[in-house]
Formats: C-alpha cells, sequence, structure tokens
C-alpha cells in the first residue's frame, strides 16, 4: 500500500511538473530525457555492483533475485523532482533551460514511475523475492524469542511451584518436562 501511496504521488508530482514544460518540449527533448532515463539506470546498476561487497560485510545475503528487484526498483526519483523544482523557481536562469531542466528531471521521474515503480512487485513475486523490510523480520523474530522465553521460564516456575508444595500432578509434570 505504502508503495502504491508512494507512486501516485510521485506520478502526479511529475505529471504537474511536466505539465509546465511540456508546451515547449520537442522530440529531441523526449528522446534526451529516454537517454538520461537510461543513463540514470546504468549508473544505477553500476553503484550496486561496487557497493556489493561492502553490503555482504555488512551481513545482508544478495542473492540474484535480490540484486535483481533492487536493481529494477531502487531509483525513485524524488531528489530529481525536487532539484528540477528549485531550478525551475530560479528567476535567475532564463525561462527556456528551466523549463528544460523541469521537463527531464520530471520525465525521468515518470519513466521510472512507470517502467519500474508497476511492476517491481511483479517481479519480486516471480522471483520469490519478500519485499518485507530486515527491520521487521528481525524484529517480528526477536518477539518471538523473547515470547518463547518468557514461556519456558513460566512454565518452569508453575512446576517448581507445584513441586514444592508436594502436588503430584506438579511432579508428574516436573518429571515429563524433565525427564533425568
Amino acid at each position: 500500500a505504502v508503495l502504491a501511496i508512494n507512486s501516485m504521488l510521485y506520478t502526479l508530482g511529475g505529471v504537474v511538473c511536466a505539465l509546465e514544460a511540456l508546451p515547449t518540449a520537442t522530440l529531441t527533448d523526449y528522446g534526451i530525457v529516454v537517454a538520461c532515463y537510461l543513463v540514470c539506470t546504468g549508473v544505477r546498476l553500476g553503484l550496486l555492483v561496487v557497493s556489493a561487497p561492502v553490503v555482504a560485510l555488512l551481513g545482508f545475503r544478495m542473492t540474484v533475485s535480490r540484486f535483481l528487484v533492487l536493481f529494477h526498483g531502487a531509483m525513485r526519483g524524488s531528489v530529481a523532482l525536487v532539484l528540477g523544482i528549485i531550478v525551475f523557481r530560479n528567476d535567475s536562469q532564463p525561462l527556456a533551460y528551466r523549463r528544460q531542466a523541469l521537463l527531464y528531471n520530471s520525465g525521468v521521474l515518470l519513466l521510472s514511475l512507470v517502467a519500474n515503480g508497476t511492476t517491481v512487485g511483479l517481479l519480486a513475486r516471480l522471483l520469490k523475492v519478500d519485499l518485507t523490510p530486515a527491520y521487521a523480520t528481525l524484529a517480528w523474530r526477536r518477539a518471538i524469542q523473547e515470547l518463547a522465553g518468557a514461556a519456558r521460564s513460566e512454565c518452569e516456575r508453575v512446576v517448581k511451584e507445584e513441586v514444592e508444595s508436594g502436588d503430584v500432578v506438579g511432579m508428574l509434570a516436573a518429571s515429563a518436562t524433565h525427564p533425568d
């Protein structure tokens, strides 16, 4: 749900920004948007390859499936969108330049969301990659371990009290849990 909301917000922001720049855009501008998207994708691939050893040292097991999902779904574009808006609002630059910068930034954002954002969930399901954040998984594991430990301690306490009180049922329970 969060991914869908983020995608909708970024798409809306990209569309609004592009509407300001679209009236003056040429076919060449659209080609440049696609080229910028491809360059950003290549840079993202390079960054992931270079950072893979560091990620491995931090203990994150990077499978090919995880790598592909991370590569496909990593780029969003919020920074590019903000920078494009900042450049557009800078009156010290010519309006044509500002519109062009806005078009390129919002165009790459829109392409990223359409091409990547709408398909990353499908890719993750096809590759059987769990998109649950690692911290959430670790938190659940820790909570379950603590709950199991607390339950074990409580059972041992109850058995001990029953044995000390001389209760036959308690003694049987104690012998069943500690056969020695």
